[in-house]
């Protein structure tokens, strides 16, 4: 796998108007995964979706969390990501005009050893 855990400080991404990964994480060992974008543009909105695995054999899923929808002009939403029993994570992104440049960061809290 070889993803970053973390993201700290924020990294730069080019976003098309067409899906477009901003980061993907191996999220094996974390319980939580928190994650932030912003969207540095002054007039597009930027739009993404968060997408799981269980298993490095199977496809990534979209799942039904909406919280980074509607990222606006100079605006920044964050969520928290219960990344349960999944291995990878990875977060996309469209911009509504001709692109776009967005920051991600992320930190995660790992699953407790019992």
């Amino acid at each position: 796998m070889g993803y970053p855990r973390a993201l700290d400080p924020a990294s730069s991404v080019s976003v098309l108007p067409t899906t477009t990964t901003l980061a993907t994480f191996d999220v094996s060992t974390t319980a939580t995964l928190t994650v932030q974008v912003s969207n540095t543009d002054g007039a597009q909105q930027l739009d993404c979706a968060i997408w799981r695995h269980a298993t490095t054999s199977d496809p990534f899923v979209m799942t039904t969390l909406e919280a980074l929808q509607g990222i606006g002009p100079g605006d920044s939403k964050c969520i928290d990501i219960d990344c349960g029993g999944n291995v990878e994570v990875r977060v996309t992104g469209a911009a509504s005009g001709a692109g776009l440049v967005a920051t991600i960061s992320a930190r995660d809290k790992p699953r407790s050893r019992a």
